[in-house]
């Protein structure tokens, strides 16, 4: 219960809680006392209701959902990567959800923080944010015809695919500040941003700004109905040449090496070396020139995906304690996070 107020208090400060609003624990954990062991059990009970705040906290086991997210949750994880990333939680189990379906119900939810194997999401599912996780994210079953998905924003992420098939408009979709591992495909849309992040996988991109990117395939993304400028290749061949024209402001032939440092974790690998071409060659915004990349910008990837919530990243417990003691010292290190 004392874990619980602190994180309560936590979230109040850090303006993600409603004072009328829940927190909930989830851990599946055996022996762990927690609100519910499973997600399936959250998503059914009657007192989880609209707005309420949940911890998906680490485990060794996933979690398994079988029934779409019917409520708008606000959702935190741990993080990922945490072995690779030292210094960061001093728990380095990730919180990992199989796959989860996001109904129109759960118009407004967001995801901080977790390990998500997959998310699907249909048409109708409005204002969802999914920031600082790890994941894969996909459209499902057939779009409704003359149906927009409005106010997605995703962002600061490690993700594997993301696919959106052709009928799927999204409406106002930030992305920004991702690594993309492997392919996207974005079929359709309506005033889409892509900024500030790095492709390393084939792309289709359709009706959007898209600036500040970097893109690692030898075969050029395709831009349907977009502006393209102040991006970076890692190739300089007559199709990447066509997709990302100098005119624009774009830079081609600057390879991974150039740019970036290319040792440690799996996403600290894609910050930028002190000499990178990268460095100052975004686009202006107002009086500012950022760098290209997901670490670009004021607001950028943070590594391994650390929720914007208080964590603990070191503990100290004595290795012996006195039968006769009544009480012992613990020392928690905190700190916030932006």
């Amino acid at each position: 219960m004392h874990f619980k107020l602190f994180f309560i208090a936590c979230l109040l400060a850090a303006g993600f809680l409603p004072v009328n609003a829940m927190v909930w624990r989830v851990n599946n954990t055996a022996g762990i006392q927690a609100d519910f062991k499973t997600l399936n059990e959250l998503i059914q009970n009657g007192h989880v209701s609209d707005g309420d705040t949940v911890y998906v906290e680490g485990s060794a086991d996933n979690y398994s959902v079988s029934t779409s997210l019917t409520k708008r949750l606000i959702f935190f994880g741990p993080g990922y990567l945490l072995n690779e990333n030292s210094g960061l939680q001093v728990l380095t189990l990730m919180a990992t959800i199989n796959s989860i379906t996001l109904d129109s119900l759960a118009s407004g939810s967001q995801f901080y923080g977790l390990r998500l194997n997959q998310i699907y999401a249909g048409s109708s599912v409005d204002n969802i944010k999914i920031a600082r996780c790890s994941l894969s994210v996909y459209s499902t079953g057939t779009a409704i015809p003359n149906t927009r998905m409005t106010g997605w924003e995703i962002s600061q992420n490690m993700l594997n695919y993301v696919t959106f098939s052709t009928g799927f408009m999204l409406d106002g979709l930030v992305f920004r500040n991702n690594i993309v591992t492997q392919n996207t495909n974005f079929g359709g849309g309506l005033n889409m941003l892509f900024r500030n992040n790095i492709f390393l996988g084939l792309n289709r991109i359709a009706d959007a700004y898209v600036s500040n990117n970097y893109f690692a395939n030898i075969n050029a993304p395709v831009f349907v109905n977009c502006t393209v400028r102040y991006n970076m290749s890692q190739y300089s061949s007559a199709p990447i040449l066509a997709a990302l024209p100098a005119s624009a402001f774009n830079i081609v032939g600057r390879s991974l090496a150039d740019v970036f440092v290319n040792t440690g974790s799996a996403d600290a690998r894609y910050q930028l070396t002190a000499t990178s071409p990268a460095r100052g060659a975004g686009e202006p915004v107002n009086g500012v020139t950022p760098d290209i990349g997901a670490f670009g910008t004021g607001d950028p990837y943070r590594l391994s995906g650390i929720p914007q919530i208080p964590s603990v990243y070191a503990m100290s417990v004595p290795a012996n304690v006195p039968s006769s003691a009544t009480s012992m010292t613990v020392t928690l290190s905190t700190r916030s996070n932006n």
